[in-house]
């Protein structure tokens, strides 16, 4: 396979036509369809003319025989050796040519190179590793800075820190047993009144309501 890449730029009367590259051995130009480089116009031969890559190292174009020749700096040549910037006329036709070193060698090298997910794990050293910390933590910073401004302050506590945040109430068998007393205090201040005969005197019953706060304070468990 040849070394390099054949670039080949096609013009008619000064308008881009098409642009090629070529690696291989063998290049065809004429007006047949199947050709490499296909012109179509009635002054070019259906097979006019190929390029095929010399031992020299560079490729060479050659009349095969078309009706109307191929012309090098306005001078009809049977053959040529291309090199950088050369212009061929083919009928309206302008060729030119320009070489490029093929690095698809050096690609395909290069991939091998690349260490696949199975062939270990890649160690890295403590910079990266800081490296890597701070542009997560700058990224969370941002993100919280944006939420701020989102919602016009600082971003809600979540379900559990709110709970947390919360006063802790008595808990439930404490608040069933304090609801008891209150029932009872207020049967004991309605006994207490009828018994003394005062009806529903008001110092029995302020006695009563005396117990009823009693009850109604929650006992440490």
């Amino acid at each position: 396979m040849p070394p390099k890449v054949l670039k080949v730029r096609v013009t008619l009367k000064g308008r881009p036509v098409r642009a090629y590259s070529f690696n291989q051995d063998i290049v065809t130009v004429g007006r047949d369809p199947g050709s490499d480089i296909f012109l179509d116009n009635p002054g070019v031969s259906r097979e006019h003319c190929k390029i095929d890559f010399t031992s020299s190292g560079i490729y060479r174009i050659t009349d095969v025989g078309s009706a109307n020749g191929i012309f090098v700096n306005d001078q009809q040549v049977k053959a040529h050796f291309i090199i950088n910037n050369d212009v061929v006329f083919i009928g309206k036709f302008a060729l030119w040519f320009m070489y490029e070193e093929d690095r698809r060698g050096e690609r395909d090298a290069a991939q091998r190179l690349v260490p696949r997910q199975d062939e270990g794990t890649t160690v890295l050293r403590t910079s990266e590793l800081q490296e890597m910390i701070g542009t997560i933590r700058e990224a969370e910073s941002k993100q919280a800075a944006a939420a701020t401004a989102t919602s016009g302050g600082p971003a809600p506590a979540t379900a559990g820190a709110a709970a947390a945040m919360a006063p802790a109430g008595p808990p439930p068998e404490v608040a069933r047993r304090a609801r008891s007393r209150v029932v009872l205090g207020l049967l004991l201040a309605f006994l207490a009144g009828y018994v003394a005969g005062g009806g529903l005197g008001w110092v029995p019953w302020q006695e009563g309501l005396g117990a009823l706060a009693g009850a109604a304070a929650p006992t440490q468990p």
